[in-house]
């Protein structure tokens, strides 16, 4: 007999299961479009965590949005030239944004990351448009 799900382990099992159903037949730009959705559902849960109390850097929502900035910053093509070094810079500085809000309990800043990740989404989707 299979174990019993938790309403906790069942609700991320849903959340896998959709995410890994929106991923097939996606292409490179949808790919990055949905990590960009991620992200930003990543920080909102942090943002609740934070507002709850403090929270280390282990944090799993916090570890999913560094693995999503690292994700997004390892598959930009250096082809692209200065597009790529921007885009880098601002991944970098997300990043490291994003640690100090952690480190910190700095909700403002965690915020301020939450809003980059929104402008690059926004950017993302106005580049996939102009293809």
């Amino acid at each position: 007999m299979p174990p019993l799900l938790l309403p906790r382990d069942a609700s991320a099992r849903y959340q896998e299961i959709a995410l890994a159903s929106r991923l097939l037949g996606v292409d490179g730009h949808g790919l990055v479009e949905i990590l960009y959705e991620e992200l930003v559902q990543a920080l909102d849960v942090l943002d609740a965590r934070l507002r709850r109390g403090s929270v280390s850097l282990h944090e799993a929502s916090a570890t999913r949005a560094r693995s999503i900035l690292a994700a997004l910053l390892t598959s930009l093509d250096p082809a692209q030239g200065q597009a790529t070094e921007l885009f880098a810079q601002v991944y970098r500085g997300m990043i490291a944004s994003l640690h100090r809000a952690v480190l910190e309990d700095d909700m403002m800043r965690l915020r301020e990351v939450r809003e980059s990740a929104v402008e690059m989404q926004r950017t993302w989707r106005l580049l996939k448009l102009a293809h």
